[in-house]
């Protein structure tokens, strides 16, 4: 039996096409309010694949993909 694992991730860009996630990670530092040295947030990259799938022919582009970077969300372990 496989384990999965269900998120609240908006796989969608605002003109409605599916987004997939990446193995492509990075972190970014931003500035916080309460730290004088700010805070490292873990991105994952987000790729819309430009393709056309004709069944005969099988996948083709017909755009340069596109993509974006999104923060990972962080969830707490609660240990007992």
């Amino acid at each position: 039996m496989r384990d999965t694992i269900t998120t609240d991730v908006d796989h969608t860009i605002g003109s409605g096409r599916i987004m997939t996630p990446t193995n492509k990670l990075r972190f970014v530092n931003r500035k916080a309010e309460y730290s004088a040295y700010g805070i490292a947030i873990l991105q994952q990259w987000w790729e819309n694949i430009n393709t056309v799938n004709f069944g005969w022919t099988g996948e083709i582009p017909v755009a340069p993909d596109t993509g974006e970077w999104r923060d990972v969300p962080i969830e707490k372990e609660n240990s007992k």
